[in-house]
Parts: structure tokens; sequence; C-alpha cells
């Protein structure tokens, strides 16, 4: 089910085992200081190792992407909010979650430890800050989930192929470009109440 954090939330912390992580620490930094957190390798070939990602710049990270964990995107996402193209971040987000979705939707059986906890720490790490920025322009935002399906749609996959299941993913996620767009009067008056900026 797609949902999403349109409000920064300055204290937010992550738990994975007996690790506390605060928001905002460098997303490797979190992912590879617990043993008991493995990034899974793809067999896929061209790829660059997991542990390796966060000395590339956002330039190499890109190049042929598709061919890396789903993980790799919401890397590429924080180098870039970082970078101040928060645009070009709010999609690769968007993108990261896509493909990220749809791999444990057609691996259900995965390790709770493994790949489902990588997912739920990035996502509510970084999720806090793109979309903080994000829904600020509700207008552009809309656009940006739009270029994010267009380009899932038109790139390969290596690690999750064209399935009804990766189907839902990308059905849930234009059902929610539905509700951002109904809701967006509200979520203005609830940004503004809570201090935000609303830049459209």
């Amino acid at each position: 089910m797609w949902h999403t954090i349109m409000l920064c939330n300055r204290n937010t912390f992550i738990r994975i085992g007996d690790t506390m992580f605060l928001r905002g620490r460098g997303v490797l930094g979190f992912i590879f200081a617990s043993a008991m957190l493995v990034l899974p390798v793809s067999q896929a070939g061209g790829q660059v190792r997991s542990d390796q990602w966060n000395s590339l710049s956002s330039k190499q990270l890109e190049s042929g992407i598709e061919k890396e964990h789903p993980a790799a995107y919401f890397i590429l996402a924080q180098k870039l909010y970082g970078e101040g193209r928060r645009d070009d971040a709010t999609m690769w987000f968007y993108i990261g979650q896509i493909r990220y979705r749809a791999y444990l939707i057609t691996n259900p059986n995965l390790n709770p430890s493994g790949d489902p906890a990588v997912f739920s720490s990035l996502f509510n790490t970084i999720g806090p800050v793109i979309n903080g920025y994000a829904f600020g322009d509700i207008p552009q935002l809309l656009k940006i989930i739009d270029r994010a399906l267009d380009w899932d749609a038109k790139n390969p996959d290596a690690f999750t192929p064209k399935s009804a299941k990766r189907d839902e993913v990308r059905a849930g996620l234009a059902k929610l470009k539905l509700q951002i767009a109904a809701q967006q009067d509200e979520i203005r008056a609830q940004r503004k109440k809570n201090g935000l900026e609303n830049r459209n």
C-alpha cells in the first residue's frame, strides 16, 4: 500500500535491530553501521558494489542505475538533494519506491530483517526530507510523479521483471497522485499551520 510522509518531522528516529538512527544521518552510515542489516547483492552484470555507492558522484551512480539494487535509487535521491537538485531528487525517490516496492511484493518470503527493513529505513529517513520539500509545490510534484512513472516504464529493471504485481505498484502510485491532487488545498493548509513553506 502506498502512503507518504507529507510533512517534515524533525524528531524521526529509526530502529534497526538494537540500533537507533537519527533521521538525516548519512544513509550509507546507517545501512552499513549495523552488522544486523545486510544489503543483498544483485547478480546483474555491471553492478557497482553497494558499499561503493557513497564514493560515487550522482552522475556516476545514475549511469546504469537500472542494474543496481533498488536501494541505490534512494542513495541517488539523497545525493541530488544535497546538491540542491531537489526536483530530480524527488523523481529518483519515487522511482526508488516503485522499484523497491515491486521487488518486495514479488518476493514475499524475504527475511524481514533484510530488504523489508532496508526499504522501511530508507523511506522513513529520506522520505520526510524529500516529501517535506516536494509537497511545497504540489503541481510540480504531480508532474514529477508522472516523470517517475514514465522513466520506470521505459527502462529495464535488473531486479524485478514486469509482472501483474509490478503493475499493482505502479497503479498504487498513480492512485496516490490522484489523491494528492484532490487534497492539495488541505495539504497546503496543513503545511501552513505547521509553519512549512508553500511555494505554489
